[in-house]
């Protein structure tokens, strides 16, 4: 594996659970594309033998990607809106659809999909207009 400050604090995360006892691996996945989720679900089921609950906390904002970021939406680019979107509504849905679908396909019982969003998706955020549309 290259190693990336992102790679670094997996492993580290990886490591520290091992630390605890349990079985666990760790996965980079780019939640916005459903090729790469779908390819990670399968992978998982390969290691692990099956899936039984999915946490999903990806997420991100404006501030990531543009340097307009925090701009009022009518300044905000298309390529910003598209990839804010992608990662925090498209990645949400991906990744419970990859592994729904692998539920539903193998009869698991009582399994569990928890995904992350954010209280602004609530309360909005000034100059958040597509992150707080994506996490509503």
């Amino acid at each position: 594996m290259i190693e990336t400050p992102e790679n670094n604090a997996l492993n580290a995360k990886v490591a520290r659970i091992k630390e605890l006892g349990a079985k666990v691996k760790g996965y980079i996945i780019d939640v916005t594309d459903s090729a790469s989720v779908d390819a990670v679900v399968a992978e998982a089921v390969k290691d692990f033998g099956k899936i039984d609950i999915s946490v999903h906390v990806a997420g991100g904002s404006a501030r990531i990607v543009s340097p307009l970021a925090g701009s009022v939406l009518i300044y905000q680019k298309d390529y910003v809106i598209d990839r804010v979107l992608k990662v925090n509504l498209y990645g949400a849905m991906y990744v419970g659809r990859a592994v729904g679908r692998y539920m539903v396909e193998n009869g698991v019982k009582g399994g569990r999909i928890i995904s992350f969003s954010s209280t602004v998706g609530v309360n909005g955020l000034k100059g958040c207009c597509d992150y707080g549309a994506a996490k509503a």
